[in-house]
């Protein structure tokens, strides 16, 4: 018998409901977008990225599972303190021509 897993939902973001935590993973519903960001995310790993999730798959309800990453989100009203705490770090900040985002990521199709 599989004994069943807590759900814990994650409140912060603003863009897709329905986020839980689950063990160390998060579970996210899919929608039109969820594939492209899966290969995103995949080639983000590919390359030695540190800072991203890892897709990790789909799970029985259909939702993707994401490496969880503990912190806080920035841009949410319930944060009221500008400068979050405990969050993970983010990429280096460079002004070089070399570290500007790029419009196609190659590999991704």
């Amino acid at each position: 018998m599989v004994e069943p897993v807590e759900e814990i939902e994650l409140v912060g973001g603003r863009i897709t409901p329905g986020v839980v935590q689950v063990g160390d993973t998060v579970r996210r519903p899919r929608n039109e977008r969820s594939d492209w960001i899966n290969r995103l995310l995949t080639r983000l790993e590919e390359l030695g990225y540190p800072h991203a999730p890892r897709f990790l798959g789909i799970d029985d309800q259909g939702r993707d599972i994401l490496t969880f990453t503990p912190g806080t989100t920035t841009d949410h009203p319930a944060n009221t303190n500008p400068t979050p705490t405990g969050s993970a770090p983010g990429p280096p900040h460079r002004r070089s021509p070399r570290h500007r985002p790029r419009r196609n990521v190659s590999g991704l199709g």
